[in-house]
């Protein structure tokens, strides 16, 4: 009996874990064979980044290994790999996954590997262990490639018609290891489909345009699977979750178990590109019964001339507007998701297009990617990075929001775009910082309500405004902005660090996005960012009384560390005015007195336990800014009593 191994070295975020999805879908399919049962044992999967050394310890007379590539997991792989081939030299090691693309030299990439398996792996998986243990005819398996005499020879693509693969949650290759690790939160990948009908050219979901659906009660039974072995959160692997009307019913279902069972804690999807009435009906079934914090809406780019460059259509503004105003009416949070380095943008068009979105009433989050070079996009061929101007480098992979990595760990890569024809690296660097003081000070709400209010009531838009207070910060030397904006910027010029991400072992082992750094930042200095931001807001011609209560206002509502109960007493009604301003329902600001009473129901103690609970949990809610929590505050006016 030979033993076949998988290897999907996941990295943890914290105490969290995935369990080995795609490994255990290619098992699962090959050994539901009887040949592949009476000829190989599924020995083992290793899904954590365990020492290569303790790995070889534990395999025994390995006659395959099956690794799944990505970005996070390549050089671990081909270090493991290489020692696999030094101590079994017989040994077949199998390469697959979103890293492994037909058109790369794969054997001057990947000079270990014997095997290599584009797209959906099941099939082309059991095909190759028949044929290793048979005729050994590689040839005529479509979807893979093989190495021989050092050159690897690509078959024939093939396309797949039917989902009827065994579950790998129902086959039980996941229970003993939930039942036997009590310490580690298991989370899991979910497919309710395959395949997505865009081709937008930064992505590498759509080799597969044509979609299929997997048979609903097996969806079903893996939803309740998840609940019943108290799974916190599943991250479902759909390209566009909501884009058939049966998604409503997948959704109803896990809002059914988490009421009987407890779990999933949270249901996160990618929805679909253009937001309909079902994706609205499931993000309001999922917010009411906290299912989902925030619902994506992909928009990528606001620049036409981009999105013809990436192959993409997006709804119109007009439309973004009206949904964004929906889902605040019933408030649900949204954030849309916006690509920085994409062909055709500048930094002019970068800045307008987050600032549109903004005028156009996304106030509570925004989440704004590096564009990264993947291997089986488009971006990455070479005839459009030609086209294009595309520049990138490999640099180290940015671990945001996972934890540190061991520093004897092996040292991943992720290819990023640094300059285009359209956007040179300084104007790279340039909206990345006006993006991290945007995005710090409007969504995460430093000064979001100064910004409304001088775009209702002076006119001035929120490009000029936050164009004009990056100068401000670029100017003030000596002050501690001035300080760190210029350590924000150092850090991201430095390609050899790649660090594209935010640390500070002040807010946890793990890292955060630059706006996140920011804010946390600028809140632990919170009176000293007061002091030096005032002269930035007497530029702008605001009534004295107005803008001494309004700056009181905007300090007392930000969350800090420590706060249990607090009140304070104002003559304006500012809690109406700004809650319709962002609503898009602007009334004017009226003289009235207002007593705000902020109770907080889960105080924070330290700074590291605000960034894990506040910043990771619930920013996109809007945790930072209590007037965003409708059970945290009370407001009392003149008129009326407690």
């Amino acid at each position: 009996m030979k033993n076949v191994y998988f290897v999907l070295a996941n990295q943890a975020y914290g105490k969290a874990l995935y369990l080995p999805y795609v490994s255990a879908c290619l098992a699962a399919y090959a050994w539901s064979f009887d040949e592949i049962r009476a000829q190989y044992r599924c020995a083992d999967f290793f899904f954590r980044r365990e020492p290569i050394a303790d790995v070889l310890d534990r395999m025994e007379s390995p006659a395959v290994v099956a690794f799944t590539c990505y970005m996070w997991t390549v050089e671990y792989n081909k270090a493991l790999a290489r020692a696999i081939r030094e101590r079994y030299p017989e040994c077949a090691i199998i390469y697959g996954g979103h890293e492994i693309a037909e058109e790369d030299d794969l054997a001057s990439l990947y000079p270990e590997a014997d095997f290599f398996i584009f797209g959906e792996g099941e099939i082309p998986f059991k095909n190759l262990l028949s044929a290793l243990a048979s005729d050994r005819d590689f040839a005529s398996i479509p979807n893979t490639a093989y190495a021989s005499d050092g050159k690897v020879t690509v078959n024939p693509r093939e396309y797949y018609r039917d989902l009827d693969y065994p579950s790998p949650f129902l086959t039980g290759y996941f229970d003993a290891w939930v039942r036997d690790n009590p310490d580690v939160e298991f989370s899991v990948a979910l497919e309710t489909n395959r395949g997505c009908p865009y081709q937008c050219a930064y992505c590498d979901w759509s080799n597969e345009r044509r979609m299929r659906l997997f048979p609903m009660e097996k969806v079903r039974a893996e939803i309740e699977w998840c609940s019943t072995h108290k799974i916190e959160y599943i991250a479902c692997a759909d390209a566009n979750f909501g884009i058939f009307e049966r998604d409503y019913e997948i959704a109803q279902y896990v809002v059914e178990l988490k009421r009987k069972n407890g779990y999933p804690f949270v249901f996160n999807a990618c929805y679909a590109k253009n937001s309909n009435d079902n994706v609205f009906r499931i993000s309001k079934l999922f917010y009411d019964n906290g299912v989902n914090k925030a619902i994506t809406l992909a928009y990528q780019t606001v620049a036409e001339p981009v999105l013809r460059n990436i192959n993409r259509q997006n709804f119109s503004l007009e439309s973004f507007s009206g949904i964004v105003k929906r889902f605040n009416e019933h408030r649900i949070p949204t954030y849309p998701e916006l690509i920085l380095g994409l062909p055709g943008e500048t930094l002019q068009s970068f800045k307008e297009g987050m600032c549109t979105l903004v005028e156009a009433g996304q106030h509570n989050a925004m989440t704004v990617y590096d564009c990264q070079v993947l291997r089986n996009a488009l971006l990455c061929r070479a005839a459009y990075r030609e086209k294009y101007g595309i520049r990138s480098v490999k640099v180290p992979i940015n671990y945001i929001h996972a934890s540190l990595p061991d520093p004897n760990d092996i040292q991943e890569y992720t290819e990023q775009v640094i300059a285009t024809e359209s956007m040179p690296f300084e104007d790279m660097i340039d909206a990345l910082m006006f993006c991290t003081c945007l995005q710090g000070f409007h969504h995460i709400g430093l000064l979001k309500f100064f910004a409304v209010y001088v775009r209702n009531e002076l006119q001035v838009s929120y490009l000029e405004f936050y164009d004009s207070l990056v100068r401000y910060i670029r100017q003030a030397d000596g002050t501690f902005l001035h300080q760190l904006l210029g350590s924000f910027r150092a850090r991201c010029c430095d390609l050899s660090l790649g660090e594209w991400t935010y640390y500070n072992p002040k807010f946890g082992k793990m890292g955060w996005y630059y706006e996140e750094g920011w804010f946390m930042e600028i809140a632990v200095e919170y009176e000293r960012f007061w002091d030096e931001i005032l002269p930035f807001l007497r530029t702008f011609p605001i009534p004295e009384d107005v803008f001494l209560q309004l700056t009181a206002y905007q300090k007392f509502v930000v969350r800090l560390v420590g706060q249990t109960h607090m009140r304070k007493t104002f003559d304006y009604d500012f809690y109406t005015y700004f809650k319709d301003a962002v609503n898009m329902c602007p009334t004017p600001l009226r003289k009235r007195r207002m007593t705000v009473k902020i109770d907080v129901k889960e105080p924070v103690a330290s700074w590291e336990e605000y960034a894990l609970r506040v910043m990771l949990y619930a920013k996109k809610k809007g945790a930072t800014l209590y007037t965003n929590d409708k059970d945290a505050v009370t407001v009392l006016y003149e008129d009326e009593s407690e």
